[in-house]
């Protein structure tokens, strides 16, 4: 079907009113899917950190490019 615009036609549907409630609810849902994506979570992996002098030296290293003896 040329020139028909799926998104439109279901905002459409969505908006008259003898569309029964259930069906503008799944409609606005799949509506709000391509007007906000969906967040999904993040894993952050903290990775260990050396203690004591050697970690201190590595962290000058990594900061400034040089270690204090």
């Amino acid at each position: 079907m040329e020139g028909i615009d799926p998104f439109l036609e279901m905002a459409r549907l969505a908006k008259a009113r003898g569309t029964p409630a259930a069906t503008k609810a799944a409609l606005w849902i799949q509506l709000a899917r391509y007007c906000a994506p969906q967040l999904r979570s993040i894993l952050v992996v903290k990775p260990k950190m050396p203690t004591g002098k050697d970690a201190v030296k590595r962290a000058k290293q990594a900061v400034f490019g040089f270690i204090d003896e």
